[in-house]
C-alpha cells in the first residue's frame, strides 16, 4: 500500500486552512503521502519546539535500515496490562532473535516530557501561597499597630454611641476601599502587560477572569486577615477614651 499519514489540526489548518485535507497529498522527500484523517490535538515530543502541535502519525517504520525500531500500539485503557504479553509473543513468533524492551505508555511519556513543567508550576504556586501569607500576616500587624495608634478615637466613637458592629464594618470597610483600588490598578496593569507580551513575544491573551478572580481571592484573604484585629478593636471600651494613649 502507499504511503498514509494522520495530521494533527493545528498541522491541517496551517497547510489548508479551513479546507478539508482528507484525500490531500504532501511529500516526504519524493514520496508522496496520502491524509486519510485529522486528530484534534496531537503534540510532538518536544514541547519548546515552535512546531509542537504540528505531528504527524505515518504508516512506515520511523526505524529506518536501524536494527533498533519503536512502535506505537492503540488499546483501551482496560486493555493495557496484558498488552506487554501479548505483543511480546507476536513479535518473537515473527522473528524469535528479536531483544523486546521499554514498554511504556504515552500517557507515561507524557508525564515524563512535562515534569520539569510541572515541577515549576509547583514552585510557583507554592511561592505564590506563601507570599498571600505573609501579605496576610502583614496586614494583620499593620490593622493591629492601627488599632493600638487610634485606640482613643475608637474608645471616643464608642463613647458616642457606635457599636461593635460598626466599629467593625469601619474597619472591613476601608480594607475593602484600598484592596479594590489596589486590585482594580493591577488588573489593568496584567492585562496591558499581557497584550505587549502577546504582541512581542506571541504569547496567549491573560483571560479578563484571572485579574477578577484574583480581585475576589485578595479581598478574601483580606478579610480573614482583618476580621480578627477589627473584632479586638471593637471590644475597647468608651472608658479608654477618657485615658491618655
Amino acid at each position: 500500500s502507499g504511503m498514509m499519514a494522520l495530521v494533527s489540526q493545528p498541522l491541517a489548518k496551517a497547510f489548508w486552512g479551513d479546507e478539508s485535507p482528507l484525500g490531500k497529498t504532501m511529500y516526504q522527500g519524493e514520496q508522496a503521502v496520502t491524509i486519510i484523517g485529522v486528530v484534534d490535538k496531537l503534540q510532538g515530543a518536544w514541547v519548546d519546539h515552535e512546531n509542537f502541535e504540528y505531528s504527524v502519525i505515518q504508516n512506515i517504520d520511523f526505524g529506518g535500515s536501524s536494527s533498533n525500531k519503536s512502535y506505537m500500539v492503540r488499546a483501551l485503557p482496560e486493555h493495557i496490562p496484558a498488552l506487554e504479553e501479548a505483543i511480546s509473543k507476536a513479535l518473537y513468533a515473527e522473528n524469535p532473535n528479536r531483544v523486546v524492551e521499554n514498554f511504556q505508555t504515552l500517557t507515561t511519556i507524557k508525564n515524563l516530557t512535562y515534569s520539569n513543567h510541572r515541577l515549576m508550576a509547583t514552585v510557583l504556586s507554592i511561592m505564590v501561597v506563601l507570599l498571600l501569607l505573609i501579605t496576610a500576616l502583614g496586614l494583620t500587624g499593620m490593622v493591629m499597630f492601627n488599632i493600638q495608634r487610634r485606640t482613643k478615637q475608637i474608645g471616643t466613637r464608642r463613647a458616642l454611641g457606635a457599636r461593635k458592629r460598626d466599629i467593625i464594618e469601619y474597619f472591613m470597610v476601608e480594607n475593602y476601599l484600598i484592596c479594590i483600588v489596589g486590585g482594580v490598578i493591577g488588573g489593568m496593569l496584567s492585562l496591558v502587560l499581557g497584550q505587549q507580551l502577546m504582541s512581542l513575544y506571541s504569547l496567549p491573551m491573560v483571560p479578563v477572569i484571572y485579574p477578577i478572580i484574583s480581585v475576589i481571592g485578595l479581598l478574601v484573604v483580606t478579610t480573614l486577615a482583618v476580621i480578627v484585629p477589627a473584632a479586638k478593636a471593637a471590644n475597647i471600651s468608651p472608658a479608654m477614651a477618657t485615658r491618655s494613649v
